[in-house]
């Protein structure tokens, strides 16, 4: 009988450990709301390389400030004089490199080329083509020279009309030589 007592002791404070168990866990449920779930995080985003400002291919030259007529100076050429028909720019930049540049921005009539000087002769640029130019690129030694001159011819104001050779003294409108005793 002892072991049937037992048992059923046994089974009763199982019983009894599980109620509690049961009741905690109820209790414990009841009070306190659900916890969220935790958040789903989305693999990290590389962030963007930004971009430079200013891409340059090896051996490419970059524009700089500095315009001569529309022709941008590249950055590396300094501005030695600027006459009103001719702008002068130095600088230590490779002389086929310079050519190039400025091969890349104009459109020109004829091209010669030698091994210290580039000439370009009657030029137009491609970004703004009211302007007729010439551009030299000479080499000095180490340093290049970039020589850009202004021949756009200016525009006639003095038009020759009809009438004005007869408006001098000494002629008619007929091409007749005037009565000297007139001018008297």
């Amino acid at each position: 009988m002892r072991s049937c007592s037992h048992r059923s002791r046994r089974v009763r404070v199982i019983a009894a450990i599980v109620g509690c168990a049961a009741g905690v866990f109820a209790l414990g449920c009841k009070n306190e709301p659900p916890a969220p779930a935790p958040p789903v995080l989305a693999p990290p985003v590389p962030a963007p390389i930004p971009s430079a400002v200013d891409r340059v291919e090896p051996g490419e030259v970059p524009e700089g400030t500095d315009r001569a007529f529309g022709l941008p100076i590249p950055r590396a050429m300094q501005v030695q004089t600027r006459f009103p028909d001719a702008v002068r720019a130095r600088g230590d930049v490779p002389l086929d490199a310079l050519a190039n540049y400025v091969r890349a921005r104009v459109i020109a009539e004829r091209v010669e080329t030698g091994p210290a000087k580039t000439v370009f002769s009657r030029v137009t640029l491609k970004s703004s083509p009211d302007k007729l130019l010439r551009v030299e690129v000479v080499a000095h030694g180490d340093r290049t020279e970039l020589l850009v001159r202004d021949v756009t011819r200016p525009l006639a104001t003095d038009v020759v009309k009809p009438t004005d050779p007869w408006s001098s003294p000494g002629f008619d409108p007929k091409d007749r030589k005037a009565d000297p005793k007139r001018f008297e």
